[in-house]
């Protein structure tokens, strides 16, 4: 169901429809958040760098949760797909990855 929405139309304008849930979720959803990440970042790569986009305004909450995908799974390929996705936050330079990186450091 969710690769269903995240190539849908529809996706662009309700992105946070998807990522809420997600960050309220208590279960083990590293693939699904990484998933929903990647979609995010190509939002917000096709939007430009607008920072006023509804993209970036899920910047920090895609930081937040690659992070949290990158603990929960032991999988090094995952977790280089993790950081790869956090490398690309930092070269558009979105809003919050630094502050999660900072958090995620302590």
């Amino acid at each position: 169901m969710i690769p269903v929405f995240l190539n849908s139309q529809a996706f662009a304008e309700n992105m946070e429809n998807l990522i809420l849930p997600l960050e309220r979720s208590t279960a083990d959803i590293a693939e699904e958040i990484i998933m929903v990440c990647e979609a995010v970042i190509r939002v917000m790569r096709s939007e430009g760098t607008d920072p006023r986009r509804r993209s970036f305004g899920q910047a920090k909450h895609v930081a937040e949760l690659l992070l949290r995908a990158y603990k929960q799974s032991g999988d090094d390929k995952f977790r280089s797909r993790c950081l790869d996705l956090v490398d690309q936050l930092l070269s558009m330079e979105s809003y919050g990855i630094a502050k999660e990186l900072e958090a995620f450091e302590r």
